[in-house]
């Protein structure tokens, strides 16, 4: 995927202007650098905050995960909902006491996995991105109030779109869907990748021309909806 400055930079910027990453953070690389996921905390630096690169295979050992925390004051923490699940499972999680954030992708988070997150870190905030590797890592986000895991869907919202981003949720036919409809989700804005390397076949087929303003749109293949707050709600992938 061909990702242009502009798109990361963009990235970059709203994670210090939204989520506060800065020169008050110590951010854990811990993801492996084969995901596009990890590419915000070695990039974390470019806005002032401080790195401690953890060790390897790190990511699948929560006990060392908790050390790393402990050790070296760690304040911000990504992780997909999965090793959330198992950090909660570790006793020794509770006692991270310089955690301030942490955030969570790549998979649905669920309700019954925030609420026990909030009830054992009540002074860190739980952050639920979304976002495909073609449109610059994380293309929304939602932070988790104790109000959003109560009644409702099962899932907790993808949120509203970063900076400079777009979403349209449309029809087979590319119409707009009115608040509860359920479509596909398309992205649009600065952090649009300029394509697939070397697969013009398959980028024409992702990629299309943007109907409502200027740029393109990325068929993200996953349906959504939008909730009446402006936040969207992830439902399923349009071919399952």
């Amino acid at each position: 995927v061909m990702i242009e400055h502009r798109s990361i930079a963009s990235q970059m910027s709203w994670l210090r202007s939204a989520h506060g990453i800065d020169r008050t953070r110590v951010v854990l690389q811990k993801t492996p650098v084969s995901f596009d996921a990890a590419q915000w905390e070695i990039l974390a630096p470019a806005v002032g905050s401080r790195v401690v690169m953890g060790g390897a295979g790190i990511h699948r050992d929560t006990e060392r995960l908790v050390e790393a925390v402990r050790t070296h004051a760690v304040t911000t923490l990504q992780c997909v909902p999965t090793l959330l699940q198992a950090l909660l499972d570790t006793p020794e999680f509770g006692s991270c006491h310089s955690l301030e954030q942490v955030f969570t992708g790549g998979e649905a988070l669920s309700k019954p996995l925030a609420r026990p997150f909030l009830e054992n870190l009540p002074g860190c905030t739980l952050v639920n991105l979304y976002g495909p590797t073609e449109c610059t890592i994380n293309s929304s986000s939602f932070t988790v109030a104790r109000s959003a895991v109560g009644e409702g869907p099962n899932s907790i919202s993808i949120g509203a779109p970063v900076d400079a981003t777009d979403y349209h949720i449309l029809s087979p036919g590319l119409t707009e869907l009115a608040v509860g409809e359920i479509g596909e989700l398309y992205v649009g804005g600065i952090q649009v990748a300029r394509g697939y390397l070397h697969r013009p076949d398959l980028t024409e087929q992702r990629f299309t021309d943007n109907p409502f303003g200027p740029g393109r749109l990325f068929r993200t293949g996953d349906l959504a909806y939008w909730n009446a707050d402006g936040t969207v709600q992830f439902t399923g992938r349009a071919d399952n």
